[in-house]
This record gives C-alpha cells, sequence and structure tokens, in this order.
C-alpha cells in the first residue's frame, strides 16, 4: 500500500472535494482543520500509520490546555473537527490509502461552550422586551428585532426581506423566499437555509403598522441622500446591504438590560416564537410550515400542509396572540 502524507492528503482532499462547492465560512473550518493537523502531527505522519490510539489522542489534545486554545477547545468545536477529519478519512479508504477508519468509535471530550444569551424567553419577558424596543427611536435594528418577534424568522431571511414582493399586508402575510449571505468577505442573496426555508408567514397586522411607519423614516433618509437602497430592502445600511447580525445582537443587549429580562440573540426569536405556537395549541404541522423547518418528527412528513388547515391555525394562534398585543 503506497504511502501518503496526512497532511499532504487532507490538503488535496479540500482542494479536490471541497473548495468550490461549499461556502467560503465552511472552507475556513477545513483550513483550520489543516493546520491542527500539521500543529499536532506535523508534515511526516503517513496516513496508513495513523492508528486509533493516535487520532483519540489528537482529539484529546485538542480539547487540553496543551492544544490550539490555553481553555482547550469546547466539546462541540472538538466535535465538528472530529466530523471534518472523519470524512476525509472515508475518502482515503474508499481511494484505497488505508483499509481500516482509526476515527471510528472514539471518544469526543471538551469544555461546556459557555452561552452569555438564554436561548428563548418566557411569554411574560418577551412581551416586556418588545414592549421595551416600541419605545426606542426609529431605527432599522428596532424594526428588524420586531420582524424578528413577529414571525421568527431567521436573521438571513429577515435581512433579505424587500418592500415590493415580500410584504403582502392583504393576507397578512410575509414571504420568506431568499437569503442573505456573508461569504469570505463577499455579500449576496441566495436560497434560504433548506427548501422548506421559502414559505409565507402569517403575521399580526400590528406588524403592518409598524414597517408603514418605518418605510417612512427610510424613505425620508432616502430623499435627503442619507441613504441608497438599489435592493429595496427593509433594512438596508449605508453600505447598501442589510445591517448586520452582530448589530442586531449589540442592540439587544442593550435593550434586554433596559427591558430587565434575560439577554438574547437573534436567533432566540425563532425560539420564542414556536414557543408561542405551542402555547396556542398550533397543530405540529402548521408549526413547520410556518418555522420552516425540514421537519419536526418524520410521523409528521405524512400530513399535508392544505390551506384548510393553515387557515384554521391561524385563526387559533391570532386568537391567542391577540392578548399580548
Amino acid at each position: 500500500m503506497r504511502k501518503v502524507g496526512l497532511l499532504t492528503f487532507f490538503n488535496q482532499y479540500i482542494d479536490t472535494f471541497k473548495r468550490g462547492k461549499i461556502s467560503a465560512g465552511r472552507i475556513a473550518k477545513y483550513e483550520l482543520a489543516a493546520k491542527y493537523i500539521e500543529e499536532y502531527f506535523g508534515k511526516k505522519k503517513t496516513l496508513n500509520s495513523l492508528s486509533k490510539y493516535n487520532y483519540q489522542s489528537y482529539l484529546n489534545w485538542l480539547a487540553s490546555p496543551e492544544g490550539p486554545n490555553k481553555s482547550g477547545l469546547s466539546r462541540s468545536t472538538v466535535s465538528d473537527q472530529h466530523t471534518i477529519f472523519k470524512t476525509a478519512i472515508l475518502e482515503a479508504i474508499d481511494m484505497g490509502y488505508i483499509r481500516t477508519n482509526p476515527t471510528r468509535n472514539v471518544k469526543i471530550t471538551g469544555r461546556a461552550a459557555v452561552h452569555s444569551t438564554e436561548i428563548t424567553l418566557s411569554q411574560y419577558d418577551a412581551e416586556k422586551l418588545k414592549n421595551t424596543i416600541l419605545e426606542a427611536s426609529d431605527t432599522a435594528a428596532k424594526y428588524f428585532c420586531l420582524v424578528q418577534f413577529y414571525t421568527g424568522a431567521r436573521y438571513q431571511e429577515v435581512a433579505a426581506l424587500k418592500w415590493d414582493s415580500d410584504i403582502d399586508e392583504e393576507n397578512e402575510q410575509i414571504i420568506i423566499d431568499e437569503a442573505f449571505k456573508y461569504d469570505g468577505g463577499i455579500y449576496r442573496f441566495g436560497s434560504t437555509k433548506t427548501n422548506a426555508g421559502f414559505r409565507k408567514i402569517d403575521v399580526h397586522k400590528n406588524l403592518f403598522k409598524y414597517l408603514k411607519k418605518w418605510k417612512t423614516v427610510q424613505a425620508q433618509e432616502i430623499l435627503s441622500g442619507k441613504l441608497l437602497n438599489p435592493h429595496n430592502l427593509l433594512f438596508v445600511t449605508n453600505n447598501t446591504y442589510p445591517i448586520s447580525n452582530s448589530a442586531i445582537n449589540k442592540y439587544l443587549k442593550y435593550w434586554c438590560e433596559k427591558a430587565g429580562v434575560p439577554r438574547i440573540r437573534t436567533h432566540s426569536f425563532r425560539h420564542i416564537r414556536s414557543d408561542f405556537f405551542t402555547l396556542s395549541e398550533a397543530d405540529p404541522i402548521y408549526i413547520k410550515d410556518q418555522l420552516g423547518h425540514a421537519s419536526i418528527q418524520q410521523s409528521y412528513e405524512y400530513a399535508s400542509a392544505t390551506e384548510e388547515r393553515r387557515l384554521k391555525n391561524k385563526k387559533k394562534f391570532e386568537s391567542f396572540f391577540e392578548e399580548i398585543l
């Protein structure tokens, strides 16, 4: 069996199977894996000399203070690095470079990730945060948060919303058909995270009242020459692209403190919306459709998301939601 360098193979694997085929952000993680491999194994380690013992020791090193991070990498990060390494090894087996899989049945270690934010809020705290944000001055961040509160849409989906195609006040729906992406320093609009991401979200009429006010404010900034909006976005900034996720999270940090509620991030609005659906007793098929999930439980994949089901659950949900608006 021909000897092939571990690092050489891994870099060739990236160039052949991954580069140009996955996002720039994901490529960066593969390149980071190559850096870790070189740091631990060096350049002379061969593929067929890699034992399960060697590989487990490598994972342990990633998680230790002697590894790439003085605090040790988190368990989730080590798990991601393991997934990357394992896929390359499986290709090496297919190509006949090695016979056995040293990455099989290993133990993932690492510290618990530290989160300074909450995943969701109680109904009371969510309402409190929303009412506090409504008192804020009219900015893109304010209305971005309100749209997320009322829709539970992902940051990338809200960032891609356009005035002329995605706001359906007549049917009280927000249309999600695109996602804003930032990969490797490049801004672009592309497809939603999953095929199920393309959807029409039922929203309360109050959101359209708020958006009308925001559209007037934005139009004044455009007329005064302070703002350009070539893409007709709801939430454009001075660079003609949407407000950043980090800017929204900074805004939320301030207003969560102001409202006296636990700090959340933009993605928390999806959990909050999901909790509202559950409390309102909307059925899982409607929840799946509204949140754009690929599935909730596989058994529900066999049911149909009919228009009758949508209207029935829309009425049920709005009756519940009316009490907190």
